[in-house]
């Protein structure tokens, strides 16, 4: 047969009539083989999907809202969790702790009215109850100095919560503000700091962002579709598939994210991800099942090509994608677990939908996948399709791959500037209520007053070394210049503990606050040398020292993981030993160019232009989950390409036709798909959480440089400049197992 049409002779899946008795074979069990048999039987297919996606709506309306949370937890002992497991041993579950600033420019904190301001606040705040207040600290209670500010005009409140920072977010925060609120007089400001109080208003935030996602970014999907496809029903079946990604990926979580403490922030990630890989794979399948039926494939036929050809290419890349976010969930840190989680489900059950679930609705649907035809200029078509640009790279290649050089390289040396660490509160937006109490808080007192350091001792406190040495300790805290007063010593004597306290100076996740942190833990180690104890720093510094440096530390196993696993499995795919290097060298352009963005963008502030924030760094967890995301989500491309120029150099043995078949081929699809997720991930870099708008912004630019100057440019010029050579496998590894993605005759 010509043109698309192939003999099924040679089709890895061929199977005997449909009217004769079938005997099971393990060909049955493959890719190919799983997705014909649910084309063929497509009512139980669609009957179980039904069932899924029902059960998984029910998950994400019951269960998904406990199986999230705010809580910053290591899945491994570091110091700073040790300490808090001894902390909580002796005092019981941590809870939450808000600083109420208290000012005025009116009165002063002597004064009576001043005094009746705080008490009827503290009286609002202890009047919510027990059951979610413990009890409120103030200046005229206690006496401490800390409490006031050096210009006399304001005064802190301490307001412990009963319930932990992850659950008072949820349940006490929004009563306590309007409490405070109701109780505010005139001529004083009321402002309230705290981890609970900010988990609260990130909440907000990342719900604002998801609301913006589905708002804009499915309409822009849309409007990609119909050009591309020309067809109203067309469209509609992608963003159905991404539909039951997302909802199924959310039940995943709810499942799962209880035992990890999955990030708040993961329904974002699942959004984006099942919108960018759900439209994009049921993209690539039904323009290939199109494409066999305009060259006069029967609809039974096509489906079957489909399920040989495009399926199985989905099926390898979207595996890829999997076992690089498998490779983020090597850091045993549940930030990195749940984010790796809620996205690799969401691409798996993308797969599973192209697998089984799309077949199916192809062969019930046949060519009402037309239906609704809109008409799409000529021009369009063309751009999509970007013929008259391939040409030009496959006439002069070497040429080409020197421009496309020349236009990666200097972005990808960016990334050598790139700094790493934790933001804080400074990013957030201006108008967000914690931050304005932050500000307030560090600018009349410290901000560690509401987060300070502790010391955990434990052991043989009668020795007395350990005495010597608390003595020693608490010496050196109040005269060290990165802490403040007062330092307090709480003995727990029944539990051989002794806790040492210290407000920080300064905001204690600053990069300033890790490095005191770094020399206390030295002088800690320093002062109880030899002595019978264990001591231990935790306090917010310490946990984001052990978070920054964890995530250093686990970096080149992920990376190492990532490039080894794709290019074995590359290896595999095309038999060829060339290839993965060519395809892994290129994402690593990909990946470097959008690392030398966010450098760029955040870092150097060239994004204040369009209103992005300038950081001091971008957020540790960003590099590590860009790589893996962007490195898995550039093979797609690369895969789909590769397909079908492999499939037709099996078929011909022409080297330089089977790139140009391949580009014309694949042009628009891949083009659409991309502008699909550069849509989606935009949309994502302009929500208003900084790391979030770091790593949309780095995935959006990574998959624009990889779907123009890397498909369009970079790899077409390096497969025609090497020709056949670049199917090359050495002899020694004809043993490896076959795992065409195509037709190769």
């Amino acid at each position: 047969m010509k043109g698309s049409s192939v003999s099924f002779i040679e089709c890895p899946i061929a199977v005997s009539s449909a009217k004769s008795r079938r005997v099971l074979s393990i060909r049955d069990l493959s890719v190919g083989g799983i997705a014909l048999a649910a084309a063929r039987h497509p009512r139980p297919v669609l009957l179980g999907w039904g069932i899924l996606v029902a059960v998984s709506v029910v998950l994400v309306l019951l269960v998904l809202p406990g199986s999230l949370s705010p809580l910053v937890r290591f899945l491994t002992p570091v110091e700073s969790q040790r300490a808090d497991d001894a902390l909580e041993a002796v005092r019981g579950p941590l809870r939450a702790q808000e600083a109420v600033v208290v000012s005025s420019p009116i009165y002063s904190v002597d004064e009576a009215a001043f005094r009746e301001q705080v008490g009827a606040l503290q009286r609002a705040a202890l009047g919510l109850g027990p059951q979610a207040v413990e009890s409120v600290l103030t200046y005229y209670d206690t006496g401490l100095d800390a409490l006031r500010s050096p210009d006399g005009r304001a005064t802190v409140m301490v307001v412990v919560l009963t319930q932990r920072p992850e659950q008072a977010a949820r349940s006490t925060i929004g009563v306590l503000r309007r409490a405070l609120a109701e109780a505010s007089q005139e001529g004083f400001q009321v402002l309230m700091a705290g981890e609970a109080s900010l988990v609260h208003d990130l909440d907000a935030l990342a719900e604002r962002d998801l609301r913006r996602a589905e708002l804009v970014g499915v309409p822009m999907a849309t409007v990609v579709l119909l050009l591309v496809f020309g067809s109203l029903a067309a469209a509609a079946l992608p963003l159905a598939m991404a539909g039951v990604a997302i909802v199924m990926a959310l039940g995943i979580v709810a499942v799962v994210g209880r035992a990890v403490d999955a990030p708040v922030f993961t329904i974002n990630i699942v959004v984006t991800m099942g919108l960018a890989v759900g439209i994009d794979y049921a993209l690539f399948v039904l323009s290939r099942y199109r494409e066999e039926r305009r060259s006069g494939v029967a609809a039974e036929r096509a489906v079957e090509v489909v399920c040989a050809t495009a399926v199985r290419a989905i099926f390898f890349s979207g595996l890829v994608v999997v076992l690089s976010l498998i490779g983020v969930m090597l850091v045993p840190f549940n930030v990195f677990v749940g984010l790796a989680l809620g996205a690799a489900s969401a691409v798996l059950v993308a797969i599973l939908a192209c697998l089984t679930l799309l077949p199916a609705i192809l062969s019930v649907l046949k060519d009402r996948t037309s239906f609704l035809p809109l008409p799409v200029p000529r021009a369009v078509e063309t751009a999509l399709r970007g013929m008259w640009w391939s040409r030009i790279v496959l006439r002069r290649p070497a040429f080409s791959a020197a421009v496309g050089l020349a236009i990666l390289l200097p972005m990808a040396a960016m990334a050598l500037e790139m700094e790493t660490g934790v933001s804080g509160y400074k990013t957030l937006p201006n108008e967000l209520p914690a931050k304005k109490g932050f500000l307030a808080l560090e600018e009349r007192f410290s901000y560690g007053l509401a987060s300070p350091v502790e010391v955990v001792v434990k052991g043989d406190l009668a020795a007395p070394s350990v005495q010597k040495g608390i003595e020693a300790l608490k010496e050196a805290l109040a005269s060290h210049p990165d802490f403040a007063s007062p330092v307090l010593v709480q003995p727990f004597l029944e539990k051989a503990v002794t806790v040492v306290t210290a407000p920080m100076r300064g905001d204690p996740v600053s990069a300033e606050a890790q490095a005191a942190v770094r020399r206390l833990r030295e002088l800690v180690r320093q002062t109880f040398q030899g002595a019978p104890v264990e001591a231990m720093v935790t306090g917010e510094a310490a946990r984001m020292l052990d978070y920054v440096e964890m995530t250093r530390s686990y970096a080149p196993l992920t990376y190492g993981l990532v490039l080894g696993l794709s290019a074995v499995l590359l290896m595999v795919a095309f038999r060829s030993v060339v290839l993965p290097f060519v395809a892994v060298v290129l994402n690593l352009f990909s990946v470097g160019a959008a690392y030398g963005l966010i450098a760029l963008v955040f870092q150097r502030g060239w994004g204040q232009i369009v209103g992005l924030p300038q950081t001091e760094a971008v957020e540790v967890w960003i590099p590590l989950f860009l790589f893996a995301l962007v490195f898995g989500l550039s093979m797609d491309y690369q895969v789909f390409l590769l397909s079908r120029v492999r499939e037709h150099y099996g078929r011909t043995g022409d080297a330089a036709g089977a790139v140009a078949r391949g580009l014309e081929a694949t042009g628009s699809v891949i083009t659409g798909a991309a502008l699909i997720m550069v849509a989606v991930f935009a949309v994502m870099g302009a929500g208003e959480l900084t790391d979030l708008r770091q790593a949309g912004l780095g995935l959006a630019f990574a998959i624009f440089v990889d779907a123009t100057v890397v498909r369009l440019v970079l790899l077409p010029s390096i497969l025609r400049l090497m020709g056949q050579h670049v199917w090359y496998l050495p002899p020694f590894l004809r043993w490896l197992p076959r795992f065409p993605l195509g037709h190769e005759g």
